[in-house]
């Protein structure tokens, strides 16, 4: 699906924390159960919201085209519990993402490859989906990213830390038996330990909000 091609290039310039994020599923308007209509199977709700099947698929989807693996109806029912948790987050703290700001964007990244918003469009339009419903998924993701880019704090890691690291896993950085310097791979590391401890801070960031949470699973 073009959008979703589009998305993987949108993920590499957004300004993300951490890689779970990295996806995106078409979000419905839930503004009353008139919109979600008989297609529409709803398989739970968070917080009054409805979480869709389509949602699920779609979920589903953008995950195994990014990383080349399985996912099954749970894990992507997850990944689409969470997102709305977020969602429902950064609006209750006062984010807001209008669709003219997330076109602007858009605009901007499709840009580099010269492309306009325009191009999109027809893409979106040709492979049969939705234009305004490709609009409001990016709505809602570019939010998720602000929120989470002020609100999780990004990983302030030490040369100390680094070289510690190193020290302790030494025997793990080797080519054809020789051990690589530190010299070589210290930016490196640094940049998966912050990793690390990011997604550590969101896993336990999410966890709070599905506790707090009402979330009913229906049956199948």
């Amino acid at each position: 699906m073009a959008s979703k091609i589009f998305f993987s290039v949108l993920v590499i310039a957004l300004i993300v924390v951490a890689a779970f994020f990295f996806f995106r599923s078409s979000i419905e308007n839930l503004a009353g159960n008139a919109i979600l209509g008989t297609k529409e199977k709803v398989v739970a709700y968070v917080d009054d919201m409805p979480v869709t099947q389509r949602e699920i698929e779609s979920a589903k989807e953008y995950i195994e085209a990014q990383t080349g693996k399985a996912v099954n109806q749970t894990e992507a029912l997850k990944r689409v519990v969470s997102e709305k948790l977020i969602l429902e987050d950064a609006q209750k703290h006062g984010f807001t993402q209008t669709i003219e700001d997330t076109k602007k964007e858009i605009s901007k990244i499709l840009a580099t490859q010269n492309q306009t918003l325009s191009d999109f469009q027809n893409k979106v339009e040709f492979q049969g989906s939705d234009y305004e419903e490709e609009l409001e998924s990016y709505r809602q993701q570019f939010l998720i990213n602000k929120y989470l880019n002020q609100e999780i704090a990004k990983p302030n890691v030490t040369d100390a830390q680094v070289f510690a690291f190193y020290n302790e896993n030494k025997n793990k950085f080797s080519t054809d038996g020789t051990i690589i310097p530190y010299e070589q791979i210290s930016q490196q590391l640094k940049l998966t330990i912050a990793k690390k401890e990011s997604q550590d801070e969101i896993t336990a960031y999410l966890a709070k909000l599905h506790e707090n949470a009402t979330i009913v699973y229906l049956n199948k």
